[in-house]
């Protein structure tokens, strides 16, 4: 994408791709999982995320982040998830799907 300056030359602009952030392909209490788990861990990502509707490739690293902290935080002592964990691992499975699909290099 070409954008142009204030002194009229043509500069290139990067054009960071976005996926969309309402996670309809998530149940409730998925999206609510997301929810509880960003204001705990990174509440600044989870107003970006609330007040937009496509996140940036850099926020949803972030986010992935974010869920993958709170599965290994989860862990039983044979290092199993616990059953909030394989919640979450649920969760993170099913973005992760959704964001090779997107986004596939």
């Amino acid at each position: 994408m070409t954008k142009s300056s204030p002194n009229g030359r043509t500069i290139a602009v990067a054009r960071e791709e976005m996926v969309d952030s309402k996670f309809q392909f998530l149940t409730t209490p998925q999206v609510t999982l997301i929810s509880d788990v960003l204001n705990r861990r990174n509440p600044a990502l989870l107003k970006r995320v609330d007040a937009n509707p496509a996140i940036s490739r850099s926020d949803a690293e972030m986010l992935i982040l974010s869920l993958s902290d709170e599965l290994s935080d989860n862990l039983d002592d044979e290092w199993e998830p616990t059953e909030y964990g394989c919640s979450v691992s649920e969760v993170l499975n099913k973005i992760n799907e959704v964001r090779i699909a997107e986004w596939p290099s």
